[in-house]
């Protein structure tokens, strides 16, 4: 039971680090360059979640 809490706590810290550190590179300017092609498939997943949510909302 231990070994699966601590599995638990060591992949959330190590996906808060992987978080931060982009956040960190895409506050740099060769971080905007290197993400800006990445800013078009955000939109469209972003996109589509708010219409699969408004479609889900209609039919309840």
């Amino acid at each position: 039971m231990t070994n699966t809490l601590q599995e638990a706590q060591s992949g959330a810290l190590i996906a808060l680090f992987y978080m931060m550190v982009i956040v960190l590179f895409a506050q740099t300017t060769v971080g905007l360059k290197l993400l800006k092609p990445f800013v078009n498939a955000g939109r469209l997943s972003m996109s589509n979640y708010l219409l699969q949510l408004k479609k889900r909302l209609r039919h309840k």
